[in-house]
């Protein structure tokens, strides 16, 4: 955790990647949201959900 500020953290993809990320990246508008509602396949039918995982005070 050594050299994170504040509000950044990792954050681990299915498909095992690990990235370091801000709570930014996780809003409406942040990388890992728009990732989230382009990715397609998977066995899943419809849209992929918008509901993340967020822990206190993000």
């Amino acid at each position: 955790m050594a050299g994170l500020n504040k509000s950044e953290g990792q954050a681990v993809t299915m498909n095992g990647a690990a990235k370091q990320v801000s709570s930014a990246d996780f809003g409406v508008h942040g990388k890992m949201a728009k990732a989230a509602k382009g990715s397609t396949g998977g066995v899943a039918k419809g849209e992929t959900s918008g509901y993340f995982l967020r822990g206190p005070g993000l």
